[in-house]
């Protein structure tokens, strides 16, 4: 069988490792070499800024050496040909979608004897990690997954806990999942990390809007973060304890603080992550060209980032519906109100700090991007994207209100920090899925 090739190799171990690894890692044959290599270089080099080469190095040495035992793969050759070979399966499984008979059919046979010229476009390891996650928590906890999926049309909670079995047993043995990342989290957070993963498996697999909606209600209940809220709820945790208490927000997100949240995030599979050397789980995921990472004790700057990230990634996604139809000039002759004339004022206020001149649309809020998208003559173009009209608005009204504290410097909490990650996750997913909508899938009838 074709060795994998030192480029490919190299990638894997940087994805293994969360950053970049020495060159010399690819060369050893043996993981417990490999491993060995890492804790010299570790020893070694000089580090620099806030993740440095010494951290990197150390970190790819307990992940070698920890891949080693939890594997069994004796080089670092068969361990990511193997790897490629399950994320192709994964891969496969989420791509056919639909047709289940075909995916038990792959499994059944196997995928192992696929050529090794066959697996680009596989998962990256960390993303195979984020299936994985949600998957076996699906699998293993079926019985106390059955109430959350209760809302499901039958051929809805069939396609998930299909898809949920295929995806476990296709990562079966390999365990990349679960590499000692996280602790267990406690009782009081296992129900809640349910309810994630299977908001998370409900974005990949299910296509139903009106399933996801009542997937988000199970953690948030009524809650809806939104400019209108009193000052008081801002400025005070315990207000905003009672603000959610009445909404009927999950309890564990309430009570849990970001460090926790940001765990349960990772272990559910809503997004990616890893644990650093100090300790610390960070969550990542993209967003359009942006990958964004949240830690802890860095939530706000964090938000901030990633709403200012979805927003990039919406204007985009606007551009690309309608500059067909409007040509270059599509926001000028779409928006609504006085949007025009804010974003030439903050076009000029920009130059005249001696930036470089942009698209119009680079200028424009949130807000704004609200009213092209329910405009009477953007909403028949969006409308198979975003499903509801009232929810889109409700779902943009939430990052706007949540950018408020992130842009302030204001504590985030977990309630905020979850709400706004399944609100991006949630809103990309749709964006991503522009083939499967222009077929008509979100049919609820």
């Amino acid at each position: 069988m074709t060795e994998v090739s030192k480029p490919m190799a190299l990638a894997k171990l940087e994805t293994i490792a969360g950053g970049t690894l020495l060159h010399d890692l690819v060369g050893q044959s043996s993981i417990a070499k490999a491993a060995a290599q890492a804790q010299t270089a570790s020893k070694m080099i000089a580090g620099f800024g806030a993740l440095s080469l010494v951290d990197r190095a150390a970190e790819a040495a307990r992940n070698i050496d920890l891949i080693t035992k939890v594997s069994g793969f004796n080089t670092l050759q068969d361990m990511l040909r193997e790897q490629d070979k399950r994320a192709l399966m994964v891969s496969q499984i989420l791509r056919i979608g639909q047709d289940l008979d075909f995916a038990k059919e792959k499994v059944a046979v196997g995928l192992f004897g696929v050529p090794q010229d066959h697996l680009t476009g596989a998962l990256s390891l960390s993303a195979l990690m984020r299936h994985s996650r949600w998957a076996n928590n699906l699998s293993v906890h079926a019985e106390a997954a059955t109430s959350l999926l209760s809302t499901l049309r039958a051929t809805e909670a069939v396609k998930l806990a299909t898809s949920a079995n295929l995806i476990t047993e296709a990562t079966r043995g390999l365990d990349l999942g679960r590499l000692g990342l996280l602790s267990p989290l406690g009782h009081d957070m296992d129900r809640t990390t349910l309810k994630l993963s299977a908001f998370a498996g409900m974005i990949e697999t299910i296509r139903s809007q009106k399933a996801i909606e009542n997937s988000v209600a199970t953690l948030f209940g009524t809650w809806r973060s939104h400019d209108g809220l009193p000052s008081d709820y801002w400025r005070s945790r315990a207000v905003r304890a009672e603000h959610y208490a009445r909404a009927e927000v999950d309890s564990g997100l309430i009570s849990a603080p970001n460090a926790v949240v940001v765990e349960a995030l990772v272990e559910s599979g809503v997004v990616e992550g890893r644990r650093t050397e100090r300790g610390q789980v960070v969550a990542a995921f993209e967003v359009g060209d942006v990958r964004v990472r949240i830690a802890a004790d860095r939530a706000p700057s964090a938000g901030f980032a990633a709403i200012r990230a979805f927003e990039i990634a919406l204007r985009a996604f606007l551009a690309a519906q309608l500059e067909p139809i409007h040509g270059p000039e599509w926001f000028a002759r779409t928006a609504q109100g006085d949007a025009v004339g804010q974003a030439k004022r903050r076009r000029h206020a920009a130059l005249v700090a001696g930036e470089d001149k942009q698209p119009l649309v680079d200028y424009s809020e949130l807000g704004d991007l609200i009213h092209v998208v329910t405009s009477k003559s953007g909403w028949p173009i969006f409308e198979p994207f975003f499903g509801r009209m009232d929810m889109w608005k409700v779902d943009l009204d939430r990052l706007i209100a949540l950018r408020r504290p992130t842009a302030h410097a204001r504590k985030t909490d977990g309630v905020q920090l979850a709400e706004m990650l399944l609100t991006i996750r949630r809103r990309m997913a749709d964006m991503g899925r522009t083939e499967a909508r222009a077929a008509g899938w979100d049919d609820d009838a």
